[in-house]
């Protein structure tokens, strides 16, 4: 901690910059594996400096060595649960170099952009969740079953932990069931029971308002598919209310010209 006022002024300037000094990938790899380590040390002493580490960040996440990448998003995710109090002011500025890179060539880079894109807007201002939806819409459609997963595990945190997250399950529902039906079944078991949470959740949070249908919609209708799991009630409901907002955008993608999107939207 005594260290800091030494250390990130020397790195801010070494790799801070618009063009980066260090032409060593191994040492641009390892200054980035020093600032992760700095993070899980220090924890909130790093407060201060918060602009150079965003700024280090913001270069390094699209810096061409892929193992930069995945560090620099690692050290995003340790850097938003330890100062999230000060984060949400500047998570911002990371968005736009994520976005730039959630497509690259290397699948575990792809995963480790996800990852830090939950965080940053979980932990952020909540301005920034239409600009990162249509990217990870398109990795439901990622080769990778990894990215997959973890685009399920993202949205299905975000349902349950985003503080604005009432505005935007019209938004996020639908990326959530779309994993319901992916391919891979840890993959549709992880969103199957995420979507479990998010419906009981959001039936303790609105106890008050369906009370009565807690009290007498306890069995299936009398047509209900035999075999066939019931959603909960809270899953029910918050299809039901979002229904109106839901079918434009359905009617939408299921004339895409996209096989797989018309697809996944049937």
């Amino acid at each position: 901690e005594e260290s800091l006022s030494y250390l990130m002024p020397c790195l801010a300037q070494r790799f801070g910059e618009k063009e980066t000094l260090e032409p060593s990938e191994e040492l641009r790899l390892l200054a980035v594996e020093l600032l992760t380590l700095t993070v899980e040390v220090c924890g909130k002493h790093l407060a201060p400096y918060l602009n150079e580490m965003i700024n280090i960040l913001q270069r390094t996440i699209v810096d061409p060595f892929p193992d930069v990448k995945r560090e620099s998003c690692k050290c995003v995710v340790s850097l938003a649960k330890c100062v999230p109090e000060h984060f949400h002011m500047q998570a911002e500025s990371l968005v736009k170099p994520l976005m730039q890179t959630i497509t690259h060539q290397h699948s575990r880079v792809r995963v480790s952009v996800v990852e830090a894109t939950g965080a940053v807007i979980q932990h952020g201002s909540g301005k920034n969740v239409d600009d990162v939806l249509s990217h990870l819409a398109q990795r439901l459609f990622d080769d990778s079953p990894q990215v997959r997963k973890a685009v399920a595990a993202v949205v299905g945190g975000w349902l349950l932990n985003m503080r604005d997250r009432y505005s935007y399950f019209h938004k996020l529902i639908p990326l959530l069931l779309s994993s319901t039906t992916d391919e891979i079944p840890e993959i549709r078991l992880l969103a199957a029971d995420l979507w479990k949470q998010v419906g009981a959740q959001w039936e303790q949070e609105n106890e008050d308002d369906i009370k009565d249908k807690m009290d007498f919609l306890l069995t299936p209708p009398l047509h209900y598919p035999p075999g066939v799991e019931r959603p909960g009630l809270g899953c029910r409901e918050l299809v039901v209310r979002n229904l109106g907002r839901l079918v434009p955008a359905i009617s939408h993608d299921v004339t895409d010209w996209l096989v797989p999107t018309r697809g996944r939207t049937s």
